[in-house]
């Protein structure tokens, strides 16, 4: 259908230039299909400013107006005394989802929404009734992976429109487009285990609530485990030490486990990123690991550092998760990605001789054969430690 659609193309594969060419092209074309001012949605205050950088790089700015709305956005406005300008038409609006969710009267009308990471639109998400209710043709979707869940894809096709286009990580490999991946599991083997599935036999419990408990003390005991988040320190450690030019970049679930991890890690060039860390902050640290010097280790949140950030310089990552989503596991390890002077980028997958660490690990190693047409690493192999 004419003004719809979704692209599906990898972290690294250049998304922001394809939507900055779809921008640029309809404000070209503004007399015929009537598009005077769009909305790019993205899902976090990083990426606004990101974005915005990277289209006035392509030289959007000689042409169009580019504006950016944020939370941190308004509070340089507001030092500066200053608000925002809007010309009658030719605005391209670059703002994060959550500004949108509280400010979105006070944007102009919109001729055209873009979501860029079209992923996060999900089933019944706040999100998703924001985007639904704006009542316009030209609704765009942008993602490097699509749910797993197909009534979340039904969600976003019905949406955006259907998949116009779509390119495989392995096939941007292949090109030498994108580093290869070697994936490196490391399996914690507790002697004495937990027991997580607490009921009472003379109560009716429902198996879902039952099953949620369960997989959610699992993560909380896992997440904030001394002893296992100290060794996680000492692997990121002991990498940099062998490799002086790296950086490394831990990615955790649960601000617990990322607070644990950054008070045990011994190292003098450590970063930690989660929601409360400012935007400039945040661009400083990117900055920081993106010099060729290397010898960084950053802490960072999937939610926050998982998607869409683009870093240069990050020869490792090791995940610190007890999910297995898609978007979430292949988000994050696009992170690394991007080439650059590495050929291969090494992913150390952290799991637990526990119920759903093991399940959801068992699911990541698909995610990497359909992804990466990846085994794991059969010289590396899994390995075990005691705890």
């Amino acid at each position: 259908m004419a003004g719809r659609g979704v692209i599906v193309s990898p972290t690294r594969s250049g998304k922001s230039l394809i939507l900055a060419g779809l921008c640029h092209n309809m404000l070209l074309n503004r007399n015929k299909n009537d598009i005077h001012n769009i909305l790019i949605i993205v899902p976090n205050i990083q990426l606004v400013s990101q974005m915005y950088n990277d289209f006035c790089e392509y030289g959007l700015n000689t042409k169009w107006n580019i504006i950016k709305f944020s939370a941190e956005q308004d509070k340089k406005n507001k030092k500066k005394n200053e608000d925002f300008k809007f010309d009658d038409d030719n605005n391209i609006i670059i703002s994060n989802s959550q500004w949108l969710m509280l400010h979105g009267d006070d944007v102009p009308y919109i001729d055209c929404i873009i979501q860029d990471e079209c992923h996060g639109v999900k089933r019944s998400s706040e999100l998703s009734k924001l985007v639904k209710s704006v009542k316009i043709p030209f609704k765009f979707g942008c993602t490097g992976t699509l749910p797993k869940e197909q009534i979340d894809r039904w969600n976003i096709s019905g949406i955006f429109g259907p998949v116009v286009d779509e390119i495989e990580i392995k096939e941007l490999q292949e090109k030498n487009v994108l580093a290869d991946v070697s994936i490196n599991p490391i399996k914690f083997v507790h002697s004495l285990k937990q027991n997580f599935k607490q009921v009472n036999e003379d109560e009716l419990v429902d198996p879902f609530e039952l099953a949620q408990s369960e997989y959610k003390n699992e993560s909380m005991f896992l997440a904030q485990n001394q002893q296992t988040n100290k060794i996680i320190t000492n692997i990121a450690k002991q990498l940099i030490i062998k490799h002086p030019i790296w950086n490394a970049l831990i990615l955790f679930d649960y601000t617990l486990s990322g607070e644990s991890l950054f008070e045990l890690l011994d190292w003098k060039d450590k970063h930690y990123i989660d929601g409360t860390v400012s935007l400039d902050v945040r661009t400083d640290i990117v900055d920081q690991m993106n010099n060729p010097n290397g010898g960084h280790i950053t802490i960072a949140n999937c939610k926050c550092f998982g998607t869409g950030i683009t870093v240069k310089n990050i020869q490792c990552i090791i995940l610190v998760t007890n999910q297995s989503a898609v978007t979430k596991v292949i988000q994050a390890i696009g992170r690394g990605l991007r080439i650059e002077d590495k050929p291969t980028l090494y992913v150390f997958d952290i799991f637990h001789n526990y119920k759903y660490s093991e399940k959801h690990f068992k699911e990541r190693t698909e995610l990497y054969k359909k992804f990466y047409g990846k085994e794991l690493n059969k010289d590396y192999k899994i390995k075990y430690l005691n705890i």
